[in-house]
């Protein structure tokens, strides 16, 4: 995956970590101590080498031996990428958890209510027939 994303651009470590964060929605991203050691083996193992610097940060390209090995492993690429993408259409979803604790809430008022000595089969109407307006409300969101 580093050979993929360097291969599309001159990068450096943070810039590495910030494009699998953005591919993935933010869902994951790799930490600096995963990524920098990273990029030492792969100078290293002659795949990338530096290409100017940024600022303080040293910028890397492939060298024709990455160039070679990223396209040796372009298959695999192709399934990372995707797995990514995933990440980043999950993270993409709304989150459910305020709903799902919102109708715990109301199972819990509608339970304790209920079960109160005053409770009267007009109560029970009535708070079915709230429900049924919030449900109809929710319906036309």
């Amino acid at each position: 995956m580093a050979l993929h994303l360097i291969g599309e651009e001159p990068r450096h470590g943070y810039d590495l970590i910030r494009a699998l964060s953005d591919r993935s929605g933010g869902a994951w991203a790799p930490s600096p101590g995963m990524v920098y050691p990273l990029l030492a083996l792969l100078t290293e193992m002659g795949l990338i080498a530096e290409d100017g610097q940024e600022g303080s940060r040293k910028r890397f390209a492939l060298t024709e031996a990455g160039v070679a090995e990223r396209d040796k492993a372009a298959d695999e690429t192709q399934r990372l990428l995707a797995r990514l993408d995933g990440l980043a259409s999950e993270a993409a979803r709304v989150d459910p958890a305020p709903v799902r604790r919102a109708v715990h809430n109301l199972r819990a008022v509608l339970i304790e209510r209920m079960g109160r000595e005053d409770a009267t089969p007009e109560t029970v109407f009535e708070a079915a027939a709230l429900i049924d307006a919030t449900a109809q409300a929710i319906e036309r969101l």
